[in-house]
């Protein structure tokens, strides 16, 4: 594979790095609140830093190893990929809180790049070698069991 195509990946990885990843939860979050108020931004947020939290605490009782051999300096144990875990969190809940503003192509070309982050971040975790398959696979379904019980919470306590 050529080295436009790793920096492409890299670049999508770097995204959900502790620091790159809180400006972009800022910026968003700041967005969502501007336009969708208060409770929306407050769920997206709680949801995302619940998840974090979960997430490393299941990674550290678990104590299941990286793949030997990464490309990328990565510490702490893999099992499950927490980048694919997040962004599947992330933009999840982008797809739910956002969608229903676009119509026409607006909407498919949200619902696919959503898609498309999802899927990019998470294999370049695979690709780069700091994770297994497994590991990246239980994290987005870890995500998302996350994301529906986040909103069946969501809809129990508002309705």
């Amino acid at each position: 594979m050529s080295v436009s195509f790793y920096t492409f990946l890299y670049i999508y990885t770097a995204l959900f790095n502790p620091i790159p990843f809180m400006l972009m939860l800022c910026v968003v979050t700041f967005c969502m609140y501007r336009e969708r108020g208060g409770g929306t931004a407050g769920f997206f947020v709680l949801t995302l830093f619940s998840v974090t939290g979960i997430t490393h605490l299941i990674k550290e009782y678990l104590a299941i190893p990286r793949p030997a051999g990464n490309l990328l300096a990565e510490v702490g144990y893999g099992f499950p990929s927490m980048h694919a875990t997040v962004s599947t969190v992330f933009f999840l809940l982008l797809l739910y809180i956002w969608l229903p503003v676009y119509t026409g192509y607006k909407k498919y070309m949200f619902i696919g790049l959503c898609l498309f982050t999802i899927i990019t971040v998470s294999l370049s975790r695979v690709l780069f070698q700091v994770h297994s398959l497994e590991q990246v696979l239980w994290g987005i379904s870890f995500g998302l069991l996350w994301v529906i019980l986040a909103l069946r919470l969501k809809e129990s306590l508002y309705n």
